[in-house]
């Protein structure tokens, strides 16, 4: 197999980027579905018995989870100022090279376990809970995406997700 040339992404991270890539960690979350499933069988149970105490919690099970998807993200995005910093990843066959806030550092390829492609980002997986987000737009060109993608299947880490908005 040919050697596949290195990417460089050079990105400021938006709230918006964050608050996409922090959702698809949640809803992959087993114990995120357990709000909204348990207000969809509330809610439901409420509505075909008449029970108007279980219409009410059903619906506030709902809007808990649906409060907790958007807002959360958004909450912890103003609560890591951090995030919002110049950042320049160089991934190659070897490593990923980072540089962010003044620092710099090499991550090994198996650091990450998995990739979860979202329409305006994809999140590198250190475990099931934390990622490290890189935007699409980052990417110079399509080839850039293209060998990026390339570097992550030679590597064996499987992509995840949806696809880019069009």
């Amino acid at each position: 197999m040919k050697p596949v040339k290195p990417v460089t992404v050079r990105f400021e991270l938006t709230e918006r980027e964050f608050a996409e890539g922090l959702g698809s960690i949640t809803r992959r979350q087993p114990t995120f579905w357990l709000g909204p499933v348990m207000g969809a069988v509330t809610l439901s149970y409420g509505l075909t018995s008449g029970e108007g105490v279980a219409v009410v919690w059903g619906t506030v099970l709902l809007i808990l989870a649906g409060v907790f998807l958007v807002l959360v993200p958004r909450l912890r995005w103003r609560q890591s100022s951090h995030l919002a910093v110049e950042q320049e990843h160089t991934f190659s066959e070897e490593r990923i090279a980072v540089r962010a806030a003044g620092q710099q550092g090499e991550l090994p390829w198996d650091f990450y376990v998995q990739v979860v492609e979202t329409p305006r980002a994809y999140v590198l997986m250190r475990n099931r809970k934390q990622g490290n987000f890189i935007p699409r737009r980052a990417f110079s060109s399509p080839d850039d995406e293209e060998r990026f993608r390339q570097l992550l299947a030679s590597k064996a880490l499987r992509v995840s997700g949806r696809p880019p908005l069009p």
